[in-house]
């Protein structure tokens, strides 16, 4: 959470070599942490305007822009790749975690809409002590989550809400789904 929310301090601050850092900090923490890279280019076109230059032909400007700002936002990607490469190193498969996953967790990843239905089927086939502890405050968090995304649409820098967009769709795309709320 701490590399995220430094992150979009420098995005808004555009300060690109340090949203690299703590956005490639982000993605080694967690996997989905890379997600940053998603509001850091929006923010990028917003005020760079590349789509303009190049319309108008400013190819210096566009080229200048690229070199020195643009260039940090696709290495956010350094810190996943770093993880990917450790568990290559490790286990000779940058994947594994997601083997263990499922075997140890029974725990792959599937489309959010497929998620909320083994929710509901869950919640709805007995209702027992983890429907009651796991599987409705789950249910009930991503309907919260998903009512204050749309509520502050507007309010907020779009930067913000297509993250959260983005984030909740991977939180929750989970088959066993144990702590999306969480994340």
């Amino acid at each position: 959470l701490f590399m995220m929310t430094m992150t979009f301090y420098h995005i808004r601050k555009h300060n690109w070599p340090l949203v690299m850092v703590f956005g490639a900090l982000s993605g080694l923490c967690r996997m989905v942490g890379s997600l940053v890279a998603i509001p850091a280019a929006m923010e990028y076109i917003r005020v760079y305007k590349p789509f303009s230059a190049l319309r108008r032909k400013e190819y210096k400007a566009f080229w200048k822009n690229i070199v020195t700002k643009f260039i940090f936002i696709p290495l956010i990607g350094i810190g996943g790749g770093i993880y990917l490469l450790i568990n290559y190193l490790v286990s000779g498969n940058a994947f594994k975690f997601l083997e263990y996953q499922n075997m140890i967790w029974y725990n792959e990843t599937q489309f959010i809409t497929k998620t909320i239905y083994d929710l509901f089927n869950r919640i709805f086939t007995g209702f027992n002590t983890i429907a009651g502890c796991v599987w409705i405050p789950e249910l009930l968090i991503l309907i919260f989550a998903v009512f204050l995304m749309i509520r502050l649409w507007k309010r907020l820098p779009s930067i913000y809400t297509v993250f959260l967009s983005a984030y909740i769709l991977v939180s929750y795309a989970a088959s066993w789904l144990l702590s999306g709320s969480l994340y």
